[in-house]
C-alpha cells in the first residue's frame, strides 16, 4: 500500500482536491506559489487575496492552485492581475488562452474572445482559489509535504512510497475509482 491522498467520487475530487498532486492529475490548474498570510488571505504576486481556507501556520509556504475555467476575463483595469495574451486556442466551447502575468503563464478557459497580444485582467473568486500543502522537494533532493519529508513519513507508518503515472490516475478516474497514492 501507499498513502491515501483523497478519497471521493470523481466530482468531488475534481472540485474539492486535497493537494496539488492530486488536481493536477485529475485536471488542468495554474498551480502558483503562494503564502498564507493568516487565516482567508493569501498572497501570491506580490498581493493580498481573499479565499475560504483557514488552518495554515501564519505565513506558510503554500500551492495556490486555480483552475483554468474558473477564472474570469475582464477589462485590464477591472482585474486583480492584469497580463499579456500570448495564445489562443479554440477548443469548441470555448477558447483557451495564455496569459503571461509576471512571467507566470496562466491558462484560461473562456468563452469570451481575445486576441494575442491584447492586455486582460483577470477575476478570480475566493472560493475557486484553493490553498493547498507545499510539495516540494528540500535540499537533499527529497520529496515533501508541507516541509515533511515524505520518506519520513512512509517510515513512520511502516508503508513503502508508490507513485502513480498519470496513465494510472486517468485509468482510475474512468473506472469511477478515485483513492490516490503517493
Amino acid at each position: 500500500g501507499g498513502e491515501i491522498q483523497q478519497i471521493g467520487t470523481p466530482l468531488d475530487i475534481y472540485n474539492e482536491p486535497k493537494n496539488a498532486f492530486v488536481a493536477d492529475f485529475i485536471g488542468e490548474s495554474n498551480i502558483l506559489d503562494g503564502i498564507m498570510k493568516e487565516d482567508f488571505t493569501v498572497e501570491f504576486n506580490n498581493i493580498k487575496f481573499q479565499c475560504v481556507d483557514k488552518g495554515f501556520k501564519k505565513n506558510e509556504p503554500v500551492d495556490v492552485v486555480i483552475r483554468p475555467e474558473d477564472i474570469d476575463v475582464v477589462p485590464a483595469s477591472e482585474g486583480m492581475l492584469q497580463g499579456t495574451v500570448t495564445s489562443v486556442t479554440f477548443k469548441g466551447v470555448h477558447y483557451e488562452i495564455i496569459v503571461d502575468i509576471d512571467n507566470f503563464k496562466w491558462m484560461i478557459q473562456t468563452t469570451e474572445k481575445s486576441e494575442v497580444g491584447d492586455v486582460i485582467g483577470i477575476s478570480i473568486d475566493p472560493e475557486e482559489m484553493h490553498i493547498m500543502k507545499c510539495l516540494s522537494t528540500d535540499s537533499n533532493d527529497n520529496l515533501t509535504i508541507g516541509g515533511v519529508s515524505v520518506n519520513d513519513i512512509c517510515d513512520q507508518y511502516n508503508t513503502p512510497l508508490y507513485i502513480l503515472d498519470e496513465d494510472e490516475i486517468r485509468k482510475m478516474v474512468n473506472a469511477g475509482e478515485a483513492t490516490f497514492y503517493i
